[in-house]
């Protein structure tokens, strides 16, 4: 044995491991945890190195074996003492760890993974209960550390992965079931022959045997499971989680299998434990790379876990609902495909119950914990191409830095996505209806669309459900395309909420109207009157505080969309100019801005001696709303910080002079949560995606009449 110079302490405690007295070698493990843990902050233990550690180590791996080999053939008067051996071996492998995290080299962390997952093991298809605690709570702290996991060569990834699987499914399984041989040739982290690697690279269990269980049959399957392993299971999962987090991982050669036996693991949990939350982050570092790589095992994983993420949604963990909405990300691609072969209905229904689940969460939630107005941007048609925000739609985008509607928002996505999958399944059952034709037939049955529900939701006597109903329809109009008939009856039963008491209400349902002005469909000659109707209608909302941003950005799309002509509404914009201050937009913000840009180059376009006078006047409202004296004001400074645009205010300064209106240059860095992250990775893949999935993205959008991007006025003097 080396000797650890200037450790005399730790010297004398290795001799007393290395005793052939058993008393000598318990004291010695005693003693060498003791001065570790209580010496971890020391000068002389930060003085130690890997190669220190690594003899201090292979004494205990040595006493290890040895005591584990005594604990299989004591009896029950001397099991106790050799337990307590055991013991001590292992919590002083865990404190090493801990303490030496970070300066084992990876000669030393090969070596301590294979003992490690050698030594648990019995010969007995068993394992050794004194070790098995610390030693799985070792080896997750030494996984948890990137530097390590990233060093392991191909077998050692292998070996390591397919030590947790076995043990896994040996949690699930009766302990007097056999467990499977292993083939030959297999070898471990030192050339050595590992049991525990007859899960082949190539091993590809079949979904359909290993996740069609019941919960109920499972949960027994855990009640009679190695009660040793119990305690030890998240231990387990937080292992394969560090494992498939490492970016260079060969995780496809593993991902089947892994993400069966983490789903199955997930089925015998009928409620919240520790277990649930490393799971699903490990099963989200593998769907990306599954996704675009193996599509029918990622429909089959997404098939299986949506029942489970319904059932999981109702407990009040947020950690772990975040963790269900990226997994619902990666896979809202796939839920077209899945509903188009699921010939007996139970998709459809599991994806039903779920929306309706995250509906209820929703709408009881604190108006804070839902999506808000002043947490989102108001997009500007100018700036829409040079967007690379991932939370965004045509009409709004979530505001940078706004982390907490990251949630939201994509509950919402999420939700809209579903929507969409079932009413897009819905009418092409309609249509498969209409041309069955039978002679026994006298009555086509109607089939329930789910975008009907949420306009009836709009006109209950809950603001909640009313909120969530308006806020899902924003996202649904800007993802699927409607008739014109079809929209017109729409736009119609959102008249109402314009003119609503709550200001909550009307806003929202003017985003819908601005994200509907979008369709295609919206150019219809049938709709002009009724955009119309609208611009009359929301232009009263312009003067209320409350209000002004939704108003104004509905007001501006309309005229920019050429759904309303600038002829039809002249009177209105001539009051506004005359009486700024009075009639005229009640706060100056991104939407006010552009519709105030809109309005100048249109009204110039119709009489150009005007041009003057409306742009004195638009200035004056600017400066007045922009003062520098209420920089010091708090409300005044969060309303500049949040909602005012410098570039749609430069531009509105620079129409109103007769300039070229400024270049607007792409976003060079974002500031991302967890989700947004995730989702900017599925829109990254989405052509891609639909490539693969044979499925076309949704027409694009109305060409803008007077497209805000282009606007030159510098051959007109306004000013």
């Amino acid at each position: 044995m080396g000797e650890v110079r200037g450790r005399k302490d730790i010297n004398d405690a290795l001799v007393k491991v290395h005793s052939e007295k058993v008393d000598e070698r318990l004291t010695g493990l005693v003693g060498l945890r003791k001065i570790i843990s209580e010496n971890r902050q020391s000068s002389q233990l930060k003085k130690l190195k890997d190669d220190n550690y690594h003899v201090i180590l292979e004494a205990i791996f040595r006493v290890a074996k040895l005591e584990s080999s005594n604990y299989a053939r004591a009896t029950k008067h001397t099991k106790t003492k050799v337990e307590s051996r055991l013991l001590a071996c292992a919590g002083v492998i865990r404190i090493i760890v801990e303490v030496a995290l970070q300066k084992l080299r990876h000669k030393t962390v090969k070596a301590l993974v294979e003992h490690i997952i050698q030594t648990i093991p019995t010969a007995d298809a068993g394992y050794c209960e004194p070790l098995l605690n610390d030693y799985l709570k070792a080896l997750a702290t030494l996984l948890g550390y990137k530097a390590h996991p990233e060093h392991f060569l191909g077998d050692e990834w292998y070996e390591v992965v397919d030590f947790c699987i076995e043990t896994i499914r040996d949690l699930m399984r009766p302990t007097e079931s056999n467990r499977p041989t292993q083939p030959n040739g297999v070898r471990g982290l030192h050339g050595s022959s590992s049991k525990w690697n007859h899960l082949s690279r190539s091993a590809t269990p079949s979904f359909v045997g290993e996740l069609g269980r019941k919960s109920s049959s499972n949960a027994s399957q855990l009640a009679s499971a190695h009660p040793c392993l119990r305690e030890s299971d998240r231990e387990l999962v937080l292992c394969l989680q560090n494992l498939t987090a490492v970016t260079n991982a060969p995780i496809l050669d593993k991902s089947r299998v892994i993400l069966s036996t983490l789903i199955e693991l997930l089925q015998t949990y009928p409620k919240l434990s520790k277990i649930q939350q490393p799971a699903l982050e490990c099963i989200n570092a593998i769907m990306p790379r599954v996704v675009a790589n193996d599509i029918e095992l990622a429909l089959e994983v997404t098939n299986q876990m949506i029942p489970l993420i319904r059932r999981f949604w109702e407990m009040k963990e947020a950690p772990l609902k975040e963790a269900f909405l990226v997994f619902l990300l990666y896979g809202e691609i796939l839920l077209p495909r899945i509903l188009s072969t699921d010939d007996d209905g139970n998709c459809k229904a599991a994806l039903t119950a779920l929306v309706e689940v995250m509906r209820e969460d929703y709408c009881v939630r604190r108006p804070r914990e839902q999506l808000q107005l002043e947490d989102l941007t108001l997009c500007d048609p100018a700036t829409c191409a040079s967007r690379q925000r991932p939370l965004s739609t045509t009409t709004f985008e979530v505001r940078l830095g706004s982390f907490k509607a990251e949630h939201p928002w994509c509950l919402m996505s999420v939700s809209t996505a579903i929507m969409v999958a079932l009413e897009v399944d819905t009418a092409v059952h309609e249509k498969a209806t209409e041309l069955d034709v039978s002679d026994h037939i006298s009555k086509r049955q109607r089939l329930a669309h789910p975008i009907d529900d949420l306009f009836r939701l709009t006109q209950t006597s809950r603001v909640s459900e009313r909120l969530y109903a308006l806020q899902l329809l924003a996202f649904v109009f800007d993802a699927l395309e409607f008739s014109e008939s079809a929209l017109q009856g729409q736009l119609e039963k959102l008249l109402l909420c314009l003119s609503d008491d709550d200001a909550s209400i009307a806003c929202w349902a003017m985003l819908v109207m601005t994200s509907a002005s979008g369709q295609n469909m919206a150019q219809g000659k049938g709709l002009k009157n009724l955009w119309l109707q609208v611009w009359r209608l929301v232009a009263r909302h312009i003067t209320s505080t409350s209000t002004c941003r939704a108003a104004c950005q509905l007001m501006a799309g309309l005229l920019d969309c050429g759904l309303v002509m600038y002829s039809s509404i002249a009177d209105i914009v001539e009051g506004m100019i005359q009486s700024v201050d009075l009639n005229g937009p009640a706060e100056c913000d991104e939407a006010s801005t552009t519709l105030w840009t809109v309005i100048l180059v249109l009204r110039g376009q119709q009489n150009i001696s005007s041009a003057f006078e409306s742009s004195n006047c638009v200035l004056r409202w600017l400066f007045n709303r922009w003062s520098s004296a209420k920089i010091h004001d708090r409300h005044h400074a969060i309303h500049l910080t949040q909602q005012r645009s410098t570039f749609s205010t430069l531009r509105l300064i620079c129409t109103c002079l007769g300039l070229s209106p400024p270049h607007m240059n792409q976003q060079s860095g974002l500031n991302l949560g967890l989700l947004a992250q995730a989702r900017l990775r599925c829109l990254r893949d989405r052509e891609l995606m639909n490539y693969l999935l044979l499925t076309e993205e949704r027409p694009s959008r109305v060409i803008r009449q007077t497209p805000l991007s282009k606007i030159d006025s510098s051959g007109t003097k306004l000013a």
